[in-house]
């Protein structure tokens, strides 16, 4: 009898994990697929894209160093084609990821973390004028406030730029200091 009951405990205290695990009820996967399309989710392969990009180019960029300063096929007219055939590269590869799967799993995502309720409201705030203008708007919104971030921190170059130099200076030290790579084994010859 005691370990029926040690049993029946165990089971209960392992309930809200079972619970935890449960599906949500298709008024919440409702709601979750509704925030889905209205936050455009879809779209965030094409910003994985961009940056994808940008990030490729400020790498090859690194590495030119002040080339394209002086090399007229490495001005920006020039290579503004083999930018296009790159993002041409990419269109096909990130087009198709925003599949069923891809969806389902994001749903899940609002789900998770919005109640239906929660949900309902944002939604109603997506949908009215103001939602629907801070929609279009947040993109130039945090441009400008990155714009005005960025005119700010410009006041602190110098100090960002010793920053740089002292970290640079700091790395190339250690990599200075690090033992030359050992030469390599050589087989001792057989005596003839």
């Amino acid at each position: 009898m005691r370990r029926t009951l040690a049993i029946a405990l165990a089971c209960l205290a392992a309930t809200p994990l079972a619970f935890a695990q449960t599906a949500v009820s298709p008024a919440k996967q409702q709601m979750a697929q509704k925030m889905y399309d209205a936050a455009n989710v879809g779209d965030v392969f094409q910003g994985i894209e961009v940056s994808i990009i940008s990030n490729t180019m400020g790498e090859i960029g690194q590495g030119l160093g002040n080339k394209p300063e002086t090399c007229p096929g490495l001005q920006q007219q020039a290579v503004q084609p083999h930018i296009a055939a790159f993002k041409g590269k990419l269109d096909p590869i990130f087009s198709g990821m925003a599949d069923p799967q891809f969806k389902a799993d994001a749903t899940k995502v609002f789900a998770d973390a919005f109640t239906e309720d929660e949900m309902r409201q944002i939604l109603a705030f997506m949908q009215s004028p103001a939602g629907q203008k801070y929609s279009r708007t947040i993109g130039e919104l945090n441009q400008r406030i990155y714009a005005l971030a960025m005119t700010r921190a410009k006041t602190r170059g110098a100090d960002i730029n010793n920053a740089q130099r002292d970290f640079a200076t700091t790395i190339q030290n250690i990599a200075n200091a690090c033992p030359a790579s050992p030469a390599p084994a050589t087989q001792p010859q057989k005596k003839r």
